[in-house]
């Protein structure tokens, strides 16, 4: 196992999600981890249903949901669904 700062490290650089759910099983637990990324995925969904979303230019990456310091970067995120539209 990687050293938790390194594994820190590892999730702030991005990861895709079902390996960032594996490293936080890792370093929190299964029932812990589990219920962060469901948090998150509702969270996500949440922000594109009401039109809060946004992303990062150039890298597409998603600043923390619900962060009050949002980068200057980023830029509102259309709305969309699973189906395109």
């Amino acid at each position: 196992m990687l050293a938790f700062a390194a594994q820190l490290k590892r999730l702030r650089d991005g990861l895709p999600l079902a390996e960032m759910r594996r490293v936080l099983e890792d370093l929190f637990g299964e029932k812990p981890a589990r219920a962060a990324v469901s948090k998150y995925t509702s969270q996500h969904v949440d922000d594109n249903k009401t039109g809060k979303m946004s992303h990062i230019l150039r890298t597409g990456s998603i600043p923390a949901l619900g962060s009050a310091a949002t980068p200057a970067a980023a830029r509102t995120t259309p709305k969309s669904s699973p189906w395109g539209e």
